[in-house]
């Protein structure tokens, strides 16, 4: 059994992730995935009855506040829990309001709307936001079932949002969703706080109405990356309860029924990557425009735009890059997003990252496209009406027109459907993910003009297989750690911290020290540096990245 954090800890099947070519790279994070179902290390995965069982419980418990008359779902988390937060839980009250229910959803995300695709990773740190946002999230509802994402169990941000639920047992039922084993939740001390994430997960053992969904996955292929099967693994748990959940008391109260949900997803899976020379070809096509220092931009449609607003957003915090870099333009903007907060242009208009409709691709990206440039289309191949296809095609000819190459991901059972043609013929690398109907079951309740959960975790695997591969192309990832990360939470402050001590071979007394100097542009690092809180190492590190300095490649 490990001693360190399982979602931290370097996956011996990718060590050489960061020398191969596409086609290497598309295979490992295969295997790497095929471990969301297996279990790792002697630890329950996700087919394991164990964890199987505790869904089922936290179905039950769903479905009853779905059919209440005041209740509500809250679902939080951080980074790219917060983000899946917001995709399911839109996604649920799309489909209640669908069939005449009250949609009873709602998600909480350290940082607000403006983190759901821009890079916001400081609030993650801040358990007092935490509790504020819940209090207000939920002083009007009850009985609600609180599920609080932190892929390492670390997140002061919903710590303090899970001790406040698990103190009100009449209210709340409270979920912790999380990849390390309950031992292993992180004892680093929480500042301004009394209490450690271990202490909220040892009170939650005993606690009433509690629930810990905790399966073990396995490391990431990209070392500590949980935006990879961490979001995968989490965006499966949370459909498949919820699915249950809508479908009535019945269904949520069935194993076998929770069971054949998880197996059509290893189906989905399973199939996404018996596409692996196509996905290799558009890791290719990305890579090369991104080590040319070019721009990859994903025009998006529906739920898979979406898909490829999120997976952009993690681009900076992982890879340093810069937010113009990788981009999505979404058709509908906010109309399509759905989010709380509306139009975060309209209150931001100085903040070009705010843009997410299509026309602020035309207007303002493809102007300034060139030669180096890759612009992927990604969207479903049903229910495509003919003005929308008619703009893709527009944009793409524009975009080709100048130079800049062209790739196309679409999903759906039939690649002959109206544009994929059309698109396919301008595109220098397509993937045409042909994957099964869902089968009978309730997760059918996530199809239709608003996507098919299956084909979205399709969707998110290649999406992720791209940035990863393509940034591996760009000399990003050493061996199997990312390399340029920002130092923008805690969180990453230590990882950063186990990066440069694994990659220069020297302590990890050592490695902080020559992160300090790096942050703080100092050859000595004096006492009263060395006396700062965390939060003040933040700070240092936006300056620090202001002023172009490359941490970890300069502490190493």
């Amino acid at each position: 059994m490990s001693t360190a954090a399982i979602t931290e800890l370097p996956n011996p099947l990718t060590d050489q992730l960061g020398s191969l070519p596409p086609e290497q790279v598309v295979k490992l994070l295969s295997q790497t995935d095929a471990q969301l179902f297996s279990g790792w290390g002697g630890y329950p995965g996700l087919s394991d009855d164990v964890i199987i069982k505790e869904m089922v419980a936290v179905a039950e418990e769903a479905a009853e506040v779905i059919a209440s008359e005041n209740g509500a779902v809250v679902v939080s988390g951080c980074g790219t829990s917060g983000r899946v937060a917001f995709v399911v839980a839109t996604a649920c009250i799309r489909i209640l309001a669908s069939s005449g229910r009250r949609p009873c959803f709602k998600y909480l995300m350290a940082g607000g709307d403006a983190a759901l695709f821009t890079s916001r990773e400081a609030p993650e740190d801040s358990w007092h936001d935490g509790l504020s946002t819940l209090e207000a999230a939920t002083a009007d509802v009850s009985p609600v079932l609180f599920v609080g994402i932190t892929c390492g169990l670390s997140a002061p941000f919903v710590a303090s949002q899970l001790e406040f639920c698990r103190k009100q047992p009449e209210r709340f039922c409270t979920v912790l969703l999380g990849f390390n084993p309950p031992e292993l939740a992180r004892t680093v001390p929480i500042e301004g706080w009394d209490r450690t994430f271990a202490d909220v997960v040892a009170a939650m053992s005993q606690g009433e109405r509690c629930h810990m969904l905790l399966p073990i996955v396995g490391p990431e292929a990209l070392t500590g990356s949980t935006r990879m099967k961490g979001g995968s693994a989490t965006k499966i748990i949370l459909e498949s309860i919820f699915a249950l959940a809508m479908s009535g008391r019945e269904a949520s109260s069935s194993p076998e029924m929770m069971w054949g949900v998880l197996r059509e997803y290893e189906t989905a899976i399973r199939r996404t990557y018996a596409f692996q020379k196509d996905i290799a070809n558009l890791v290719a096509l990305a890579g090369t425009a991104l080590k040319a220092d070019g721009k990859l931009i994903y025009l998006g449609v529906g739920p898979f735009g979406v898909a490829s607003l999120v997976d952009a957003s993690e681009c900076p915090p992982t890879y340093n890059a810069g937010w113009d870099e990788v981009r999505a333009f979404l058709r509908g903007g906010y109309t399509t997003l759905g989010n709380s907060e509306g139009d975060l242009f309209e209150s931001n208009p100085e903040e070009g990252q705010f843009v997410l409709e299509w026309s602020g691709f035309k207007d303002a990206c493809s102007p300034t496209l060139g030669p180096n440039d890759v612009v992927i289309c990604v969207l479903g191949t049903e229910h495509n009406d003919a003005a929308m296809v008619e703009e893709a095609v527009t944009m793409a000819k524009v975009a080709a027109s100048q130079g800049a190459k062209l790739g196309l991901l679409t999903v759906g059972r039939d690649i002959t459907a109206t544009g994929c043609a059309a698109l396919t013929s301008l595109c220098d690398a397509a993937v045409h993910l042909v994957l099964p109907a869902a089968a009978p079951s309730c997760i059918a309740a996530g199809a239709g003009r608003h996507g098919n959960f299956l084909a979205e975790i399709g969707v998110k695997l290649v999406l992720n297989a791209v940035t990863t591969g393509g940034h591996i192309m760009k000399g990003k990832i050493f061996s199997n750690r990312m390399i340029d990360l920002q130092v923008s939470n805690n969180k990453l402050y230590y990882r950063t911290i186990g990066i440069v001590s694994a990659c220069s071979g020297h302590p990890e007394a050592q490695a902080r020290t020559a992160v300090l100097r790096a942050l703080y542009g100092v050859d000595e690092v004096t006492a009263e540096i060395e006396a700062h809180d965390i939060s003040r190492h933040i700070v240092e590190s936006a300056e620090a990245i202001q002023r172009g300095v490359r941490v970890v490649p300069t502490a190493i």
